[in-house]
């Protein structure tokens, strides 16, 4: 099931693709809220048994995980070095797009999973003591201009909101649901936020236990 978290989190998918290696992303406040996601929970729950639940699905994949870390998917997608990664759907079509241009005998294809997944989005701001806050503006200023952010968004492959820059964004990539989901597809989508220190450090605590396990 390629459009499926199931592919990750049932051993009868996940271990038919151990040897050639699955790869997730080192950040537990994402894979734990995907995971609890999966489950039917919040994903942002704090409740003791919810947690135990996440924590016990994670142990249930660990046989079947190359490696936890960050920054390494991109260039292990595009030369085959793992099969299936749970990572940035703006990494994986940059791993496509290497891929294809070194001619690999394979395609590189991301996928959103039914069952919905996390939205996110980058921000730009100016620390307060930043020293040269006006070349901050001004370099704000010019990547919300509609020509320069389609230019980033066909070169990393990560969707815009600015709508007078869609039109600039090439064809293939605008119109690729993966890339710009759909509305049936958004609606299964749940939106990042912030968690206090204390149910940060226990999520912290059950990653640590997942990857002292690799």
């Amino acid at each position: 099931p390629l459009n499926s978290l199931d592919l990750v989190f049932k051993p009868q998918y996940a271990g038919k693709l151990k040897d050639c290696g699955i790869a997730i992303l080192d950040s537990p406040q994402e894979v734990i809220g995907l995971a609890l996601h999966y489950l039917g929970k919040d994903p942002y729950s704090t409740d003791k048994a919810d947690l135990t639940a996440a924590e016990a699905l994670l142990h249930q994949l660990q046989p079947n995980v190359l490696y936890v870390a960050t920054g390494r998917q991109i260039s292990d997608l595009a030369n085959g070095s793992v099969c299936l990664a749970l990572t940035y759907n703006g990494d994986a079509s940059m791993a496509a797009d290497q891929a294809r241009k070194a001619n690999k005998p394979f395609e590189v294809a991301y996928r959103i999973p039914k069952e919905g997944t996390l939205v996110w989005q980058d921000n730009l701001a100016i620390p307060k003591d930043a020293p040269h806050p006006e070349a901050a503006r001004a370099f704000i200023e010019f990547m919300l201009r509609p020509e320069s952010v389609a230019a980033l968004t066909n070169t990393l492959f990560f969707a815009t909101a600015n709508r007078a820059a869609t039109p600039l964004v090439d064809e293939a990539v605008r119109t690729d649901p993966d890339i710009y989901p759909l509305a049936d597809t958004r609606e299964r989508l749940y939106a990042d936020r912030s968690m206090s220190l204390k149910d940060m450090r226990s999520r912290t605590r059950l990653w640590t236990t997942f990857r002292s396990r690799q």
